[in-house]
């Protein structure tokens, strides 16, 4: 079995974490003055009430004009809402990018917008990279030398994810008019912008001096589905000394964060948070990376993937000079059934027979002898299947504790009659209940895994647990059902299967259809948000082959309907449950409440993604 790790983008949950910034720290953001800039090159959505979307994106010029043939920069500037954040160019194991398309005149020319250095996030479960506050990704552009004078209209389009205790996805679409001139270029009021997310910019590896580094895979070339090994060798130059930090419990952070831009994963630890990633002892003072992934499959009627990179942020320390610098490796394929050519760089064996770095919080490598290895190096590793399984026993334990989330409050009226009804019923019958309720919820989870796997292979996306929330017509017909659902507690009209009069009245037939849509009707509730340990083991489950994708769901699946089943099965745990009675009319109506509730808050969910016009039906 693989190792893999999520894009869990559209966890579309929990990512309301404390930062931690890079050893440089990020130095106060200029205040500027927006009110000048045109409507057009602000997008700032709100819904009905007035309450905001997190982002708000700007398109910013550096000057007053720009001349014909002259490089100028513009960007695009994103202010995120307090507890919110966007993604760094490699998001780690949830988000996504933001990303920027450009709209120019013919023949303009441009160079690749480029990220500042991330904050480090961690919600328990995933470690991402991004930025809170405010971001600025620009661009630097020339014109063609025979542009007229006057104004031209610059554009830009925008995509970004933003996450908090959920993650809305975010679009802008932006328009700078901009002035053609001869005349000398004066700067705008958001050049000190400009200057200080410059300054937050990883320096170029060309212009360090301290020491060179080199990198190298394990093979000449990926193949479908196969493992492989990136390593990387710091080495000082000209005697020069290094140091730096590792953090406790945060992997290589600060010194060593991953960039990984293609169709391949990192493999994870045990623990499913952390990628598999080592640092090694090197000769005179240097430090070898060791990073382990996996390629995705591609299959032989699909064009093998171009523009591929692997490599790292390093923040470090070198003659007492605080440096932080990017170097990605290009990654290149060969097509299934093809055979690669031999590795021509023995860097990866020659790291993975380094000892292992040991290093406590605030340590310096100068300071740790080489022979002082960790206990990791020396003790035998969990096998592959060892944790395959622990991943497949964590998402039945996040099913399971699903039951007792917030968010799975409203269903617990339906779930309770049901069980409470079965005290009644025969053994038989009340198994085959239990059977049928399970029936509707595992499938629903497959077809949640089957959407996962068509999204996947078939049109290129990658999705993760919640995916579905991000669809206006999702969220509709599920604030629809909710409502109505509530209202039949409320005694406006009665919902076959659900009430326990009707329930008695009802045929075999009709009850175990109610049993069923039970069940579909607790995971459609269920699915916008997480409980611990299912984010692990569904984010191990996202990159695995098809049929083990719909394997974890259905565990999953099983997890959040095995209490109808113990008590289908296990006539004394219904002793557990109070016995019917006059009492079961009042939590019915309470419950109703909770529905409506749900129903606003589904509502309130609509506003990021279709606006306020749209909810109210402009």
């Amino acid at each position: 079995m693989r190792y893999v790790s999520i894009l869990l983008f559209s966890l579309f949950y929990m990512l309301g974490m404390p930062a931690y910034g890079g050893p440089a720290g990020p130095s106060t953001v200029p205040k500027v003055d927006f009110s000048t800039l045109p409507a057009t090159a602000t997008v700032a959505k709100s819904d009905g009430s007035g309450k905001p979307h997190p982002v708000v994106a700007r398109l910013l010029p550096e000057q007053q004009s720009v001349q014909p043939g002259v490089p100028f920069r513009i960007g695009v500037h994103l202010t995120m809402l307090p507890e919110w954040h966007t993604y760094w160019r490699s998001p780690g194991g949830v988000g996504k990018k933001t990303e920027i398309s450009w709209s120019l005149p013919e023949k303009s020319t441009q160079k690749p917008y480029t990220f500042p250095i991330p904050n480090r996030y961690f919600d328990g479960q995933t470690i991402s990279y991004g930025y809170d506050d405010q971001v600025l990704l620009f661009t630097e552009v020339t014109l063609p030398s025979d542009t007229p004078l006057g104004t031209i209209d610059v554009g830009a389009s925008a995509r970004w994810l933003v996450c908090k205790t959920s993650c809305i996805l975010g679009q802008a679409k932006l328009t700078l008019p901009v002035t053609v001139s001869n005349e000398s270029i004066s700067p705008s009021p958001y050049q000190p912008l400009f200057e200080h997310f410059e300054n937050q910019h990883p320096t170029s590896i060309e212009s360090i001096s301290e020491f060179k580094v080199t990198q190298s895979l394990s093979v000449s070339s990926l193949l479908s589905e196969e493992a492989f090994q990136y390593a990387l060798h710091i080495q000082p130059t000209n005697g020069a000394s290094l140091k730096y930090n590792v953090e406790k419990d945060k992997g290589t952070w600060p010194l060593f964060t991953p960039i990984v831009e293609g169709t391949f994963d990192l493999v994870f630890q045990d623990d499913g948070i952390q990628p598999k990633l080592e640092l090694k002892q090197a000769p005179e003072g240097g430090v070898f990376v060791v990073m382990s992934a996996e390629a995705f499959e591609i299959y032989d009627d699909e064009p093998l993937p171009a523009g591929e990179k692997i490599g790292g942020l390093l923040q470090l320390e070198a003659n007492g000079k605080k440096i932080q610098t990017e170097i990605v490796l290009d990654v290149p394929w060969t097509a299934p059934g093809k055979t690669p050519e031999p590795v021509s760089s023995d860097l990866v064996s020659q790291a993975n027979a380094s000892p292992v770095l040991t290093l406590a919080p605030q340590t310096k490598p100068n300071d740790v002898p080489a022979q002082n290895a960790s206990s990791e190096a020396t003790s035998e590793p969990k096998t592959e299947n060892d944790n395959y399984w622990a991943m497949l026993f964590f998402a039945f334990l996040g099913g399971l504790i699903l039951n007792a989330m917030p968010c799975v409050l409203p269903v617990l009226t339906f779930k309770i009659y049901t069980l409470i009804e079965q005290k009644e019923q025969k053994a038989a019958k009340r198994q085959l209940s239990g059977l049928v309720y399970s029936a509707g919820v595992i499938l629903s989870f497959v077809a949640f895994g089957l959407v996962v796997i068509f999204s996947q292979e078939l049109i290129g996306h990658d999705v993760s647990w919640g995916f579905q929330n991000q669809s206006a017509t999702f969220t509709i017909a599920l604030g629809t059902i909710c409502f109505l659902f509530g209202l039949s507690l409320f005694g406006v009209f009665e919902v076959p299967a659900f009430g326990a009069s009707e329930m008695d009245r009802a045929s075999d037939k009709e009850g175990l259809l109610g049993y069923f849509l039970t069940g579909v009707f607790t995971t459609l509730i269920a699915t916008p948000c997480s409980a611990p340990f299912l984010g692990t083991g569904m984010a191990f489950a996202f990159k695995l082959p098809p049929i083990e994708v719909l394997l974890f769901f259905s565990v999953a699946g099983l997890g959040l309907a095995f209490p109808f089943l113990l008590i289908a099965f296990i006539p004394a745990a219904s002793k557990i449950l109070p016995s019917p009675g006059a009492w079961m009319e009042r939590f019915k109506q309470i419950m109703g409440f909770t529905l409506v509730g749900t129903t606003v808050w589904l509502i309130n969910g609509l506003y990021p993604l279709v606006g306020a016009d749209g909810v109210i039906g402009y």
